[in-house]
């Protein structure tokens, strides 16, 4: 199973992200503290039967420093990321999967882009 990563350049911060599985796809949403590292092995067993997408939040893990840290600014590295999957063509919207900040993000973006996400976790 190959997984790919990219980074997506975005308000002057660069995001990195993987992807990699097959199946449904789940866009995990990192909390507050939390890196792509931190989800690695969650991702690698969800990759057995998902299309799997990880990423770090502005200035977390890999991702570049930023001038703001706001809700609003995670929000749209969250919107930045998921535009970026969909230029290849997603099949169907995905799963937002998060927890901590990473739910608090997934909820406001599915309610503000209806439509766009199939679920919530």
């Amino acid at each position: 199973m190959t997984t790919r990563t990219f980074t997506v350049d975005h308000d002057g911060v660069t995001i990195p992200v993987s992807r990699g599985g097959r199946g449904r796809s789940l866009v995990l949403c990192p909390g507050l503290s939390s890196t792509q590292a931190d989800l690695r092995e969650l991702a690698e067993l969800l990759r057995r039967d998902h299309d799997v997408v990880t990423f770090d939040l502005r200035g977390h893990g890999l991702a570049s420093a930023a001038d703001r840290y706001t809700f609003e600014a995670f929000l749209a590295d969250l919107a930045a990321v998921l535009a970026e999957l969909g230029r290849p063509g997603l099949h169907s919207p995905p799963v937002l999967v998060g927890y901590s900040l990473g739910a608090d993000l997934a909820v406001r973006y599915a309610a503000e882009h209806p439509g766009s996400v199939a679920e919530l976790v």
